[in-house]
């Protein structure tokens, strides 16, 4: 199979999404990853499958407890989707939501240790 496709990308994605709802979240975040590689060697940088890759990572990482993580996955999926969809889109408010929600744990967290 090439890997030279934009559609390879995106099954990447695909095959992240179904890994991380079945609950195999080590396999989703390699999927993600290698969709995000694939996107930045082919130059692409404006695209809202980036912004819902980074989304997903973000979710993978919430779900792993590792909330920093989670908080630049969820960041970056709003600046990628800053690049071609208005500020207020719905998912750049559920993105910003993600940011909320994540930021309270990392704050609960600290709390805790």
């Amino acid at each position: 199979m090439s890997y030279n496709c934009p559609s390879s990308m995106k099954i990447f994605h695909n095959v992240g999404y179904l890994y991380q709802k079945r609950g195999n979240l080590n396999l989703a975040l390699q999927n993600y990853k290698k969709a995000l590689t694939l996107y930045r060697n082919h130059g692409i940088n404006h695209s809202q499958d980036i912004s819902a890759t980074h989304n997903n990572m973000g979710g993978v990482y919430f779900e792993q407890g590792k909330y920093k993580n989670a908080l630049n996955s969820f960041e970056q999926a709003i600046k990628a989707a800053r690049k071609l969809l208005p500020d207020n889109h719905s998912w750049i408010e559920d993105y910003k939501k993600n940011v909320k929600t994540v930021s309270k744990n990392i704050k609960i967290k600290l709390k805790i240790d």
